[in-house]
Order: C-alpha cells, then structure tokens, then sequence
C-alpha cells in the first residue's frame, strides 16, 4: 500500500472483517484479553462511523459461537457466517457477503489466528482486488513464533499494519466531535 491509497481511506470505503472470534479459540492465544477489548473497540468505531461488519465463525458446532461480549455489541445489519474453510473466500456466503459490500475495497482484518484464517483470508483478499489492513494489536496466535512470522509476512505483501488506536484516530480526524465524545471512554 503506498502513501496516496492510505489518505483515500476514510469510513465509507472501509468494511470490517472479524475472523474466528470464539472464546475456545480466542482463549488459547497470546494477550487474549487485549485482542478482545480492541475488537470490541473497533466494533464501538464502526458501529459509530457505520462501517459493515462481517463475522465468521470457525466450525461452531465444536468451537462454540462468537464472544458473547462481542455479541452484545453487534446488531442486525452485521453478517455472521459460519465456516471450515481457513481461508474465508473459499466459503461461498462469505464470497457473495463482502462482494455485496462492492463500494468497500479497504477491509480492515481482526481476529485469530494470525498466521492460519487470517493470513489465508488476506491472501484471498488481494486475490479478489481488495486492499488489506492489519491492526496488530486486534489480531492474536498461539504461539508468539507464529504471529511475528505472520505480521512479517503481512510486512513483506506490503499490507497496512496499524494499531486499533492509529485506525480510531485516523476515523475521527479531531477532537470535540460527537463521535470523539462518544468514544472516548472506551479511548481511555
């Protein structure tokens, strides 16, 4: 990504794509509970600068269901899709759902784990002319090996890495708007 694709990203092209937020799997990876509270703060972003959410969700019926925290902030309009596949764009619903979305080719990828869905469903992303960004500090592995290895790679594709807190300020651009006020507490 170069400097003239980051200044054209603001919150109507964006679209968020949460990958395998499950406790069972979220629960075995490093600084869990970090990763956690920066997804739930990019859900309070995008809900507030109403960028889509899409949700997947791997093999629930032996991983379980999305965090119930994450559940509780979600609402209607976000798509949660159920998967095998580690790469998402080999799962036919999620195809067609970030296909709808045809206006948003900046997608912002959070969730676990690093190196297996995520870098698979990032390679899938460039493949269908999107444009990824990582937010290192939402996305989490196992093994501290394999998500530095992931985040290198992620370095070498040229891809966006940013923190939760770089993305949020960017969004909002200045202080004092209703939109800083209303996430401000959770800034904190």
């Amino acid at each position: 990504m170069n400097l003239n694709d980051f200044k054209s990203i603001d919150a109507s092209n964006l679209l968020i794509v949460i990958v395998d937020p499950q406790p069972r799997i979220l629960s075995a990876t490093l600084v869990h509970e970090k990763v956690l509270n920066n997804i739930l703060l990019l859900i309070r972003s995008a809900r507030e600068f109403e960028i889509p959410i899409i949700i997947t969700e791997q093999y629930p019926k032996g991983l379980g269901n999305i965090s119930e925290k994450i559940a509780e902030l979600i609402d209607k309009t976000t798509t949660i899709i159920e998967k095998l596949e580690f790469d998402c764009f080999e799962n036919e619903k999620f195809t067609e759902t970030i296909h709808s979305f045809s206006s948003r080719k900046y997608v912002v990828f959070i969730g676990v784990e690093a190196h297996i869905c995520l870098f698979q469903t990032i390679l899938g992303a460039i493949k269908n002319d999107y444009i990824p960004i990582i937010i290192s500090d939402a996305v989490s592995s196992r093994k501290e090996s394999d998500y530095r290895t992931a985040l290198n790679c992620y370095k070498s594709f040229n891809i966006l890495i940013l923190s939760t807190e770089m993305l949020v300020y960017f969004l909002l651009k200045k202080a004092g708007t209703q939109k800083f006020k209303n996430l401000l507490k959770h800034l904190k």
